[in-house]
This record gives structure tokens, C-alpha cells and sequence, in this order.
């Protein structure tokens, strides 16, 4: 019987291991589960800024790999699914459908965990407030598309580095008037010299 590796977070990290494993491992000799909680696989989260500013028309054109394609190589990605607790002793995870709410125990032998890291969020007041975002995910551009659509005339970007600027950016091509906070002295001052972030 097969092993099972089991991977939490079907994004860069974690289908590139599996991807990695599956040149490495047949099907019958391991079997490769990945849950992902968003519906989609494998996407270039750096075109994100791309996106929202609408140089890139389509959140499917930031996809590299869908489930569908993952799954033709043998690999078993399961969408709209999270993970929400893990039991070492046991070997086991407990997963939600997300879409039906019901949930599961899946056995595994070996757990990889690639889900990436979270945003930071400024311990200020009113950060939960609706319509403060991130910009990590599909469905956290999906939001801000749904925003600008609704009307958004205004928006502040925390952070102005490569992102935050692109953001921007992308923003004022939409027609927003945008303002940009940076704690630092200058914009991109963690990456370049300081006569240079001057400059930008």
C-alpha cells in the first residue's frame, strides 16, 4: 500500500514540492493529497498589483498550474478545503469542505506544511474595519476589484515598497486618488541606498 503524503496550502511552496515528489515517487509508491482553501492552484501572487491596475485582464492569466492539471500528474488537490487542526500523535489532519461545511479526518504518513506567510497588520484601531484589505490572494484582489467597481474613488497603500508602489501604481490607473504611507524615510527604503530612495 501506497504512503501518503499529505500538503496544507496549494500555492507556490507546496505544489512545487509536490510536483518535486511526484518526479521522484510513482503513485504507487506514494499517494500525494494537497489542500488548499482558495479555488485555485499554483498563481503568480507578484501580478497581484497587475490585476487590481488591469494590465492583467483575468486572475486565470496568473495561474501557472490549475487543480485540473495537477491532478492529470497524479497529484490529489482538494479545493476549497481547509485544514484546521492537526493531531501529530494520530498522524491526522481535520479538514472542512468549505463548500459543504462538513468536515473530515484524513491519515497521513508524511505532512508537509506550505502555506505561506500572513500579512502584517498595524495594530490600529479600526485595521478590521471593512474596507481595509490585504493584497496576498485571488479572492483579495477579486475584493478590491469588487470595491473599485462599487464606486471606490479614494484609496490609502500601507507600505511602499516594491509591492505597495505597485499598487499604487495600478490604483492610479484606475482613476483613484491614491496616498501612500511609509514608515521608513523614503519610498523603497529597505531595498535601495538612501540617495536613491530619495530619488523614488
Amino acid at each position: 500500500m501506497a504512503r501518503r503524503l499529505l500538503i496544507i496550502g496549494g500555492d507556490a511552496a507546496g505544489m512545487s514540492a509536490a510536483t518535486q515528489v511526484r518526479r521522484m515517487k510513482t503513485v504507487d509508491e506514494l499517494e500525494i493529497v494537497a489542500f488548499e482553501r482558495s479555488s485555485r492552484t499554483s498563481y503568480a501572487a507578484c501580478g497581484l498589483p497587475y490585476l487590481v491596475g488591469g494590465l492583467v485582464t483575468s486572475p486565470d492569466s496568473l495561474v501557472a498550474r490549475t487543480p485540473e492539471q495537477h491532478r492529470g500528474k497524479g497529484i490529489d488537490v482538494r479545493t476549497r478545503h481547509e485544514v484546521t487542526a492537526i493531531d501529530v500523535k494520530a498522524s491526522a489532519v481535520t479538514v472542512r469542505d468549505l463548500d459543504s461545511g462538513l468536515e473530515s479526518t484524513v491519515h497521513y504518513d508524511e505532512l508537509l506544511i506550505g502555506t505561506g506567510a500572513s500579512g502584517i497588520s498595524p495594530p490600529w484601531p479600526g485595521i478590521d474595519a471593512k474596507g481595509v484589505l490585504q493584497l496576498r490572494t485571488l479572492d483579495d484582489a477579486a475584493e478590491v476589484e469588487r470595491l473599485l467597481v462599487a464606486g471606490a474613488r479614494r484609496a490609502v497603500v500601507v507600505g511602499a515598497g516594491y509591492i505597495g508602489l505597485e499598487v499604487a501604481e495600478g490604483l492610479l490607473q484606475r482613476g483613484l486618488h491614491v496616498t501612500v504611507v511609509e514608515r521608513l524615510d523614503a519610498p523603497m527604503g529597505a531595498v535601495l541606498d538612501a540617495d536613491m530612495a530619495t530619488l523614488v
